[in-house]
């Protein structure tokens, strides 16, 4: 395989799978119609930090040790941006979420970070978005006093910004500005990660951020939007979503992808028609959750909502349009790009695309503290694996099993059959070995997480 001269590694943050399903042929054309599609992906964990971690280094969360708990990535192992610099690529980063930056350590080997948010003309008071930050984002609180001492939460509140504006065609923008001047300039092979948060919460569906209900009932809209952000079903045992609101919130990003998607594919047809000897890959990092298992938001589960993510994946060439529908992890991008560039040891060569069977569908989720207001029952690190349209989940001490693509509605998972799934579930050899290495070592991390 002849090595890319571009690569470019597109995340919508938060995306689930089933929202940009089918609709992606209609709102992408270009890119759908000569991709791979990966039609079961599971984030190896539920939020930005641990997800792009492990697709930075091919490392499963509590080997990395980033998760709810351990909010920074460790610096003893290679990450991506440093492998491709080692052959020659110029790394660069564009991103409107402040996690995959330099306050947790996940740009490291990045050549350039761009915060977008810093570097679009202020449209508003910075005192504004910290009062805000305050009432919209608890855990915020503790840090606003400290706000304007130290530069990194003084980032951390501006990047407030991003909750009431959907930055999608500045990112694009800037994106298509690096790869000219970098190409003309630079004349190096280039590695460009672009991060968008217009399909996190609150879902842009305009460039600026609106309620959607009419007149007063905008009033319950905004009460579960908080509800959503404030993580209010781990504070509370019989939390019950507004499952009449819970739909439209759903539709809020369906309808904030359809507003990202064209632009998307625009840029995806723009690259190749510049540079045909290109890769393109485009996926979200984790999922979302909208009332499946009483659950909301994306910390702490390890529910098909908030795990499966879509995964497009075109290699330079790639004409036709290609499916896959192995039980893969979204982890494993880290082995593609190593194989198509030559980088990194040569054990972590090999491609998704070409091997989706060596791929291991595993979820960990380790328990958020919301403040300290986290209920006793939902203090829990859960662990899940995927195989033969199965899903199997440990939490509390007990197996529970379902279909894959079937949230149940409850808490109550229904009990597997089988008394320990990681010993008695049929695989190749090679991945029960995975999988048997990957479940004692969670065992052993997850000792080490505080309760």
């Amino acid at each position: 395989m002849k090595k890319p001269e571009v690569i470019v590694f597109v995340i919508a943050d938060s995306l689930r799978y089933d929202v940009c399903y089918p609709g992606i042929k209609k709102l992408m054309p270009y890119l759908s119609s000569c991709s791979t599609h990966f039609h079961q992906v599971r984030s190896p964990a539920c939020w930005t930090l641990p997800s792009h971690a492990s697709m930075f280094s091919g490392l499963w969360p509590h080997t990395h040790g980033a998760n709810t708990q351990i909010r920074k990535v460790r610096k003893d192992y290679p990450v991506l941006a440093e492998q491709l610099k080692s052959k020659g690529y110029y790394t660069a980063m564009i991103t409107t979420n402040v996690v995959v930056t330099d306050i947790f350590g996940v740009n490291r080997g990045f050549d350039e970070t761009h915060k977008i948010w810093k570097e679009i003309p202020d449209q508003g008071a910075q005192w504004l978005y910290a009062m805000l930050g305050y009432l919209w984002r608890p855990r915020f609180r503790k840090r606003v006093v400290k706000t304007f001492i130290s530069r990194k939460q003084s980032d951390d509140i501006e990047n407030l910004r991003i909750f009431f504006r959907g930055y999608g065609p500045d990112i694009f923008t800037m994106a298509r500005e690096r790869i000219e001047t970098l190409r003309k300039k630079k004349k190096k092979k280039i590695f460009l990660f672009l991060n968008f948060y217009d399909t996190h919460f609150p879902y842009h569906t305009q460039d600026r951020f609106t309620l959607d209900a009419p007149g007063l009932k905008k009033i319950p809209e905004f009460m579960q939007l908080i509800d959503v952000i404030n993580n209010t079903h781990l504070m509370k045992n019989n939390y019950q979503p507004n499952m009449r609101i819970m739909p439209h919130i759903k539709d809020r990003q369906r309808r904030a992808f359809e507003r990202f998607a064209p632009m998307m594919d625009s840029f995806a047809q723009w690259i190749r028609e510049e540079i045909p000897n290109s890769t393109i890959v485009f996926g979200s990092d984790h999922g979302e959750n909208f009332g499946e298992e009483q659950w909301l938001y994306h910390f702490a589960n390890v529910t098909e909502g908030g795990n499966r993510v879509p995964l497009l994946w075109s290699s330079s060439g790639q004409t036709r349009k290609k499916e896959i529908k192995k039980p893969v992890s979204l982890m494993n991008v880290y082995n593609s790009f190593c194989y198509e560039t030559g980088a990194g040891q040569k054990k972590d060569r090999w491609h998704l695309v070409q091997h989706p069977e060596k791929s291991l569908s595993v979820i960990q989720a380790y328990w958020y503290n919301a403040n300290g207001k986290t209920a006793p029952i939902f203090k829990r690190n859960q662990f899940a694996f995927n195989t033969d349209r199965r899903k199997y989940i440990y939490r509390d001490n007990t197996w529970y099993e379902i279909p894959v693509d079937n949230d149940s509605k409850t808490h109550a998972l229904p009990l597997s059959n089988k008394t320990n799934p990681v010993e008695e579930v049929r695989m190749s050899a090679q991945l029960k070995k995975d999988l048997l290495k990957v479940w004692n070592e969670y065992q052993a991390f997850e000792r080490t997480v505080p309760f």
